[in-house]
């Protein structure tokens, strides 16, 4: 399921509940990227159960990181 709020101008409250699938996010991206993009760079946040809200690049280095300390 996919939920969307805007709180105030310019800010999206976007809510992906249940299975998640790459394509979801992207879709999502693509959606949301004209009407954050005008004025400048968007900033997608991520917030997933266990991990605290980062950036997607740092999502998947704390999922690494986690992944290794399981094995260490």
């Amino acid at each position: 399921m996919l939920t969307v709020k805007e709180p105030d101008p310019r800010v999206f409250e976007v809510m992906l509940a249940g299975v998640v699938e790459a394509s979801d996010i992207e879709g999502m991206r693509r959606g949301l990227t004209p009407a954050l993009e005008p004025e400048g760079k968007m900033r997608l946040v991520q917030q997933m159960e266990d991990l605290v809200d980062v950036t997607g690049d740092d999502t998947s280095a704390d999922a690494a990181a986690r992944d290794w300390a399981r094995a260490a």
